[in-house]
């Protein structure tokens, strides 16, 4: 049985301020208002509750919107005044659950995280017999002056979803020394540490634009 967003909303609040009311998270818990914001903006129920578990240090107010039972658009309901909330910290659940990485780490105006790269090498003319070679980087990015090259959609089975940034940026290798020697050279050559653009490693179901509106707010001309 499905039930209207709202009716769903009203039902997953009741049910996460009743996890927060069994258990130590109440001193920093987030009052009803705040759990709705935060599932309206498309958190799910574990990134709610990792939300309002989290000390909120060095925080800003958001203004607060008065909305009455009247009011239809529910896309700007605000916190109330007396909320305070990191949105860096905010914007970093998203971006752990929308990246393919581990480390994920969002200290404007830098964004920080871990993944596996691959690319592929060899003879430009038959592509089978190209050799694949792999590297866990740690991926360092100033968001400062940060262009978006590419957002595009994934298509099901035909191609994945592409986020490709540019700026400054940089890669450091993980054990790259244990990798067989002519898969360092391709690695070293095609995966530089001082890369000018990178693919963000959005997951596949990801809406680019999405993790672009994200970043946005960190990201300066």
């Amino acid at each position: 049985m499905k039930f209207p967003p709202k009716t769903s909303i009203f039902i997953s609040t009741i049910v996460i301020s009743s996890l927060f009311s069994t258990s130590q998270l109440l001193a920093n818990s987030c009052s009803n208002t705040d759990i709705t914001f935060y599932l309206q903006k498309g958190f799910t129920h574990d990134q709610v509750i990792r939300l309002c578990a989290t000390t909120t240090s060095n925080t800003t107010t958001k203004p607060h919107l008065q909305i009455s039972p009247s009011t239809t658009n529910f896309n700007h309901v605000s916190p109330p005044p007396t909320r305070q909330y990191n949105t860096a910290r905010e914007g970093q659940v998203y971006l752990e659950a929308a990246l393919k990485a581990s480390n994920v780490r969002l200290t404007p105006p830098i964004l920080s995280y871990s993944s596996k790269e691959c690319i592929e090498y060899g003879n430009r003319n038959n592509s089978d017999l190209n050799s694949e070679a792999c590297v866990n980087s740690n991926i360092t990015i100033n968001l400062n002056g940060l262009n978006v090259i590419k957002a595009s959609k994934g298509i099901f089975l035909i191609k994945n979803v592409e986020l490709i940034v540019e700026g400054n940026i940089k890669r450091e290798y993980v054990n790259i020394n244990a990798i067989r020697r002519q898969d360092r050279e391709a690695i070293l050559s095609l995966l530089p540490t001082n890369p000018r653009q990178i693919k963000l490693p959005v997951k596949n179901g990801i809406i680019p634009s999405q993790v672009v509106e994200k970043l946005k707010p960190y990201i300066t001309p």
